[in-house]
């Protein structure tokens, strides 16, 4: 989905962009999936990032879980224990 894609209804979704990981065609990159309500490195990217809001903040993601029981997940080039 491109930055600013519409999706169903009125809500509108922004992507945050990113670097593309520098991976050679015989090489696979490693995802893994993680939780920006639990993980530390969420906030702060949020917080650091030019076109990081309030709504890809931590509570307001938490928000979204407790209403309408939402799961945010990110996923990430990352390891866990990558800061």
């Amino acid at each position: 989905m491109a930055s600013g894609s519409k999706v169903t209804g009125a809500a509108k979704a922004t992507i945050l962009p990113t670097a593309e990981p520098q991976v050679s065609k015989d090489q696979t990159a490693r995802v893994y999936e993680i939780d920006p309500l639990r993980d530390p490195r969420w906030n702060e990217l949020v917080r650091r990032h030019p076109h990081g809001s309030v709504f890809h903040s931590p509570s307001w993601l938490n928000a979204l879980r407790v209403t309408y029981g939402y799961v945010p997940v990110v996923i990430s080039t990352c390891a866990f224990n990558v800061p």
